[in-house]
């Protein structure tokens, strides 16, 4: 199987100047889907930076049942 082949990529989180505020994407709508691959566009990293990447999931697209994944 070809991942790329087999992908469907979207943009949900445009980036933010020098990741000085929390970015919460837009819903992925997983409806026909087994799963999500999530990349990280991290531009600049300075060696004393804390990266925080935090994926949620639900049943309701407002995010209101949205739990954390391990």
């Amino acid at each position: 199987m070809n991942f790329l082949a087999n992908s469907k990529l979207a943009r949900v989180e445009p980036a933010a100047a020098a990741g000085q505020t929390t970015l919460t994407s837009d819903v992925v709508d997983m409806k026909s889907f087994d799963a999500v691959t999530f990349i990280a566009l991290l531009g600049d990293v300075t060696d004393t930076s804390v990266l925080t990447l935090q994926a949620q999931q639900g049943d309701q697209s407002d995010g209101s049942d949205a739990t954390n994944l391990a």
